[in-house]
């Protein structure tokens, strides 16, 4: 059945509110002549939906960020930098706003030239010559930091009207002709002392205020004063922790991680027993040197051969925290003393076509650890030896929690007061000349020798001898180990003992015997032939 639709007597007389036959009505079928809205009608492709297909107010602009430096950009190549060091980067939608907003900005797109020189007149910008990475002076962190190309992007848009993509480019451009050029090794290798109150002068020890003409990317975490009288930590180290007469070694490894030179080229190694507060001591370290200034590395993660990145991993850094220096394998101690005593090497950086230089007069290693057991017999020569410094630690204490300094000091303030009268201490000792005497090869060979266990220091002692035609029986040995050893050893574990020693045995009526050796006379045994 075909239902035809007419317009009621209400619309007729124009009083549609009142339709009553609005489903057969044919003016209420039409919307009583009213258009509908359009969503397609409205729509511009320059303002973002919400999740409702609601039309927001104000257009929006596409930016990236990087969220390690909370540094923002129109370009994603502009974080190139970020990019090598795995930063995470992530797209953001800034609002735009009112439209007559750049009428106020005082330069056009074909001013690029003036803009870049305002930039370059309001910021300090350079850049490194080998790889054209730029970085800026932040008078906030009081050193130079990097991904310049953002501040460059942010202050064009702020300054241009309209700004686009290539006046940005060539603003870029030209701050980076402008005498901005620097070379690697001056900028990244620079021995400039920067603290959270200044630069230290290391001729003078003058404290100077920072200024941007000091070319470096790294700061220490301490403020220098001289007028600090809070010794608490200090007088916990010398008295609790490290031997007294080891005080001025002490302050020379601090002195060598401030200056951030190490013309000895030593390797630090502290020795002690468990509960010794050897953990704490590099914790102490690490407080005042700043733990972004730090490397902690386990020994096999750099001391492997044919790694070509082992070196890399301390660009930047000035030491290296390891425990243990006991478990290196021959090799491992051959690479370090390389690493230690070498020429300055060139390395190359992950995820980067760049070179770096690591220089060991630059850096210094710190290992710690509770025994030292065979590593007598894997330093053998004094060139080795002699780049090795001991530091002792004999005083046990109760263990203590992980986060003990929260009773030691009072308040984070007790504790920056506390590390300024230790940093005093540093900068006036040093400026007085004095210096610390370093151990000679002799004097780190018998140090190693003392720390042997007993078995192997009765091996060392020269007790068996090469004898033509000697024949040495096992228990003429073990008489004489158990006399110098003062304790007693079972037949089997002295066996094993002589044949990891070296030692060749055969059976001879029924008994072990060594051919080819005897006890010396210093043995004094009634068993000498």
């Amino acid at each position: 059945m075909t239902v035809q639709l007419i317009n009621c007597k209400k619309c007729l007389s124009d009083n549609h509110n009142e339709c009553i036959k609005s489903e057969f009505c044919l003016c209420a079928n039409n919307n009583h002549g009213v258009q509908r809205e359009s969503i397609l009608g409205t729509f511009d492709s320059t303002k973002p939906l919400t999740n409702d297909i609601e039309i927001m107010e104000k257009p929006r602009e596409k930016w990236f960020q990087c969220t390690h430096c909370d540094s923002e950009s129109q370009s994603f190549k502009a974080f190139e930098f970020c990019k090598k060091k795995r930063h995470e980067i992530i797209t953001i939608y800034v609002p735009v706003d009112g439209e007559n907003e750049d009428n106020s900005k005082p330069f056009t797109n074909e001013q690029w030239p003036q803009v870049a020189l305002e930039i370059q007149n309001r910021f300090h910008i350079v850049t490194v010559r080998e790889t054209k990475e730029m970085w800026i002076n932040s008078d906030e962190e009081r050193k130079y930091i990097p991904n310049a190309d953002t501040y460059i992007e942010e202050e064009s848009h702020k300054l241009i009207s309209n700004c686009n993509t290539k006046s940005v480019s060539e603003i870029k451009n030209a701050i980076k002709r402008n005498q901005t050029y620097i070379l690697s090794s001056d900028f990244f290798d620079s021995t400039i002392i920067n603290t959270e109150n200044g630069v230290i002068d290391p001729g003078t020890f003058e404290l100077l205020d920072y200024s941007y003409k000091y070319l470096t990317t790294t700061k220490l975490p301490f403020r220098v004063n001289m007028g600090s009288n809070n010794f608490k930590l200090w007088n916990h180290i010398t008295h609790n922790i490290i031997e007294k007469k080891d005080s001025k070694l002490f302050l020379e490894i601090l002195w060598v991680l401030i200056s951030w030179d190490n013309p000895h080229k030593k390797c630090i190694i502290f020795k002690g027993l468990s509960d010794t507060q050897k953990t704490t001591l590099m914790e102490i370290i690490s407080w005042i040197i700043g733990r972004k200034n730090i490397a902690v590395l386990k020994p096999q993660k750099f001391l492997v051969s044919g790694d070509r990145f082992s070196m890399s991993r301390f660009i930047g850094k000035r030491a290296n925290f390891s425990e243990e220096i006991n478990n290196l394998t021959p090799d491992m101690i051959e690479n370090l003393k390389a690493m230690i005593g070498g020429m300055v090497q060139e390395t190359e950086l992950k995820n980067s076509n760049d070179g770096r230089l690591f220089d060991p007069k630059r850096f210094l290693f710190i290992f710690s650890t509770n025994y030292l057991d065979s590593i007598y017999q894997r330093i053998n020569d004094n060139s080795t030896l002699n780049r090795f410094q001991f530091m002792m630690f004999k005083h046990v204490i109760k263990k203590k929690k992980g986060d003990w300094e929260k009773e030691f000091f009072i308040d984070e303030d007790d504790k920056t007061s506390a590390i300024e009268t230790v940093i005093r201490f540093v900068l006036a000792w040093k400026k007085s000349g004095q210096s610390v005497r370093w151990d000679e090869a002799w004097e780190t060979k018998e140090f190693l020798r003392e720390e042997l266990p007993i078995e192997d220091k009765y091996f060392e002692s020269g007790r068996i001898i090469e004898k033509r035609l000697g024949k040495l029986t096992l228990d003429e040995v073990k008489l004489d180990f158990e006399t110098y050893c003062k304790t007693t050893i079972q037949n089997q574990a002295l066996g094993y003992l002589m044949k990891e020693k070296g030692f060749e045995s055969k059976q001879s009526n029924g008994k072990t015997a060594y051919p080819g050796y005897t006890l010396s006379k210093a043995s004094g045994n009634e068993v000498l032939r």
